[in-house]
């Protein structure tokens, strides 16, 4: 909040006079608003979380809530266990600036495992491996291998 208390004032012409009044001008609410463009994602996959804001202080991301889990990092959001994740971004207050802060909820969806079409069938070999696995389908869009962890090791998309 910003004061200003005005008195009277005397020049080589005369004095102007009356009572002291103050103005005061209050700080401004900023307004976060979520950049992301996405807002879904499966299990092992990571989705970047960004905002923009009116203040011109730092934003920062903190998960806040859900039935899903995530681990955030750098702005990178590792969907790690189905449900829901909320994302909260913050700014401190300033001299100008009130603090504010936003929420974003992103759905984690859990990966297919199977397929929805009985007739499809994916061949993999050779089992066990150490080296190269080869999978074979003509129908599938894309194939994610995911480790233990949940995180992505290896994407193949058409």
């Amino acid at each position: 909040m910003l004061e200003i208390t005005i008195a009277a004032v005397t020049s080589s012409c005369g004095s102007i006079t009356s009572d002291n009044a103050t103005l005061t001008v209050d700080k401004i609410t900023p307004v976060i608003s979520f950049t992301s463009t996405r807002t879904t994602g499966d299990i092992g996959e990571e989705l970047v979380i960004s905002a923009t804001s009116t203040s011109p202080a730092a934003i920062t991301f903190s998960i806040t809530g859900g039935t899903g889990q995530g681990n955030l990092t750098s702005g990178q959001l590792l969907l790690m266990k189905p449900g829901t994740i909320e994302v909260t971004a913050t700014q401190v207050a300033s001299t100008d600036y009130n603090a504010t802060t936003a929420k974003q909820s992103i759905t984690v969806s859990n990966i297919i495992t199977g397929f929805e079409d009985p007739q499809t069938t994916l061949t993999i070999y050779p089992n066990p491996t150490t080296g190269t696995l080869i999978l074979e389908n003509s129908d599938v869009e894309r194939i994610s291998l995911i480790d233990m962890r949940g995180v992505i090791c290896s994407r193949v998309e058409r």
